[in-house]
């Protein structure tokens, strides 16, 4: 085997190792997390073009919104971890719910302040799916 093809082994055994332990810590590789992670990206892809189009566009920002996307992932990971603690099956569901919702939110008001025009329906679901994973912590909060 080459220095190259060694190399390149040894990335993909690295990059599937990290994939493997994030899976686990995030509960498992499901479709809400699937859905939390494209609105995640979406979400910063528009930022970034919200930016562009208000010529604002700024590292600063940039970098605080990162560790905001981080903060998200870190909190599904510790409503994972509270599910196994409990023993329930629904903490990492409302979380997972209630940041998809909220960036859903932000994607719809990032393309509107771009003049991209969006279907009210669309809005709407994305609020009503907000306001339930709120219920939901409302009630786990009443149960603790």
């Amino acid at each position: 085997m080459d220095k190259s093809t060694q190399v390149l082994t040894w990335i993909k055994l690295v990059g599937a190792t990290i994939c493997t332990v994030l899976s686990n810590l995030l509960g498992g590789w499901d479709t809400a997390l699937q859905v939390l992670l494209v609105f995640t990206l979406i979400d910063i892809i528009t930022g970034i073009l919200k930016a562009i189009y208000n010529k604002d566009l700024s590292s600063g920002i940039a970098y605080k919104g990162a560790i905001k996307k981080v903060g998200i992932y870190l909190i599904v990971a510790v409503a994972c971890k509270l599910d196994e603690y409990m023993q329930t099956n629904f903490i990492r569901t409302f979380v997972i719910g209630y940041y998809i919702a909220t960036e859903g939110i932000s994607i719809t008001e990032n393309l509107g302040v771009c003049g991209v025009p969006l279907p009210a329906f669309v809005k709407n679901i994305l609020q009503q799916l907000k306001d339930s994973s709120d219920k939901g912590k409302q009630e786990v909060n009443k149960n603790v």
